[in-house]
């Protein structure tokens, strides 16, 4: 049997509950404007957030037409203005902001030569920090106060382009002027997220992990957690294991193949100031990835948790040592309705690899070496969510068999479970970018409807 390892896709954020807004602009009326504010959104500790967009006439915007969510601009794409500045304002300041801007083009009317796209966005203030194409290609221009479907090449083969233009920062207004050639074209929004920055939403507390035993041949280890809320109260406090990698040696591992993802689970856990923890356990297993405790009245706590874990058992000779590496991610909801999550590891010596495996570590297959030593609850085949070119070296299409599918949340880890980049998407297929990442295996995990599906993908 080959050593395990569990990858769960998990955001590593402070979170408040209401904290992200998506937007489908279905709330525009029909008709042309200069000026819409949105109806008010729930957000950071229940207060309420609206935005305007707003620009100049004659042009306007409207209602996306054809069935489709969000607004066209100019309202009437017969209108001759060619310039036309946008500005979308809030009623408070909010972070990571991002809009989905639909159809852009590059060359549609096929002039020879072009400098410049068809259609474009220019004098984004402030600068975006990142753009993520759902459609074609969308690029970045004058210091990221620019994008546009225009490549460079003269082959006017980059049109109906969409992406998310994103901004990672604090901020209460954005501007930028779209251009176009002339009247027949139309640019759309059709979805708008930003979340809660407010400072209210800060974590204080400490989570420790202060020892753990060694691991039995059985597989058992006892761990110390220590905690401390820092004195703020709080109203739950959930503990889960997101993965786990066995570093015994190959030879030493008992072969149990039926049981393999029951392995880096919680047993028990002590009580935290008189309350018993609960394990997620609804078949009655008697163990589970996580355990919360409820607390009926909002509770500081400053103590050390004692948790019983349950790994892989070995063989019970004197060669054969127990060892794992593994994090808890343990999520606190304070008496205010925020959340805190925070990721705790177990110590540096059991993120080693064994000498054995170290010394046996071949570079040319090290792709089949990670693959074969990986195993999700949440892998799909490519009848379900196709992933290609894999292996890659620069874009990636994600193509999903669903022929309802709305959208989707996507998650990009390293074999370490490090997240590296999040992206939203809202087409059945969606191409990305890879060529900055180092040669190696990563797991794509993306979650659709409340549906969790893994897939993964080797980099070359």
């Amino acid at each position: 049997m080959k050593k395990i390892t569990l990858f769960i896709a998990t955001m590593l954020t402070t979170l408040s509950f209401g904290q992200v807004v998506t937007d489908d602009l279905v709330w525009v009326p029909a008709g042309q404007y200069t000026s819409q504010t949105s109806p008010n959104f729930n957000f950071c500790n229940d207060t309420e957030v609206n935005y305007t967009i707003s620009t100049t006439a004659p042009a306007g915007f409207q209602q996306a037409q054809n069935g489709m969510t969000g607004i066209i601009m100019p309202a009437l794409t017969s209108n001759t203005t060619t310039i036309m500045p946008f500005t979308i304002s809030f009623s408070q300041e909010v972070c990571n902001l991002k809009i989905h801007f639909v159809d852009f083009d590059e060359n549609v009317q096929n002039n020879n030569p072009i400098t410049q796209a068809e259609e474009y966005l220019s004098a984004i203030s402030p600068a975006f920090t990142s753009l993520s194409s759902t459609s074609g290609t969308i690029y970045a221009a004058a210091g990221n106060t620019e994008a546009t479907p225009y490549d460079g090449d003269n082959n006017f083969d980059n049109d109906d382009v969409s992406g998310w233009v994103e901004w990672d920062m604090t901020l209460s207004s954005i501007a930028f002027t779209l251009n176009r050639p002339s009247g027949g074209y139309g640019v759309i929004i059709d979805s708008i997220s930003f979340e809660c920055c407010d400072t209210g939403c800060e974590c204080g507390a400490q989570i420790e992990y202060v020892s753990g035993s060694g691991i039995t041949a059985a597989g058992e280890q006892d761990v110390l957690l220590s905690i401390n809320t820092q004195g703020e109260l709080v109203t739950s406090f959930c503990i889960d294991v997101p993965f786990y990698q066995s570093l015994a040696d190959d030879e030493c591992m008992k072969c149990d193949n039926v049981n393999v993802e029951s392995f880096g689970t919680i047993v028990a856990a002590g009580a935290l100031n008189g309350v018993s923890g609960t394990l997620a356990d609804p078949f009655g297993q008697g163990h589970s990835r996580k355990i919360c405790y409820e607390f009926a009245t909002p509770t500081a706590i400053n103590t050390t948790l004692d948790i019983r874990m349950q790994f892989p058992p070995v063989l019970e000779l004197s060669c054969c040592k127990n060892d794992a590496r593994y994090c808890y991610d343990v999520t606190l909801r304070k008496d205010d309705c925020t959340s805190c999550e925070y990721r705790v590891c177990s110590p540096d010596e059991n993120l080693q690899q064994n000498p054995k495996e170290k010394s046996n570590q071949n570079v040319n297959n090290s792709h089949n070496d990670v693959i074969e030593k990986l195993v999700y609850n949440d892998f799909v085949d490519d009848e379900t969510l196709k992933i290609f070119p894999n292996p890659a070296e620069k874009n990636v299409t994600i193509q999903f068999a669903d022929e309802d599918f709305v959208n989707a949340e996507l998650s990009l880890f390293d074999p370490s479970g490090n997240l590296l980049k999040t992206a939203f998407i809202d087409s059945r297929k969606w191409t990305f970018d890879v060529s900055n990442l180092a040669a190696g295996t990563y797991l794509v995990s993306v979650v659709a409807e409340g549906q969790k599906m893994s897939k993964l993908l080797i980099v070359q």
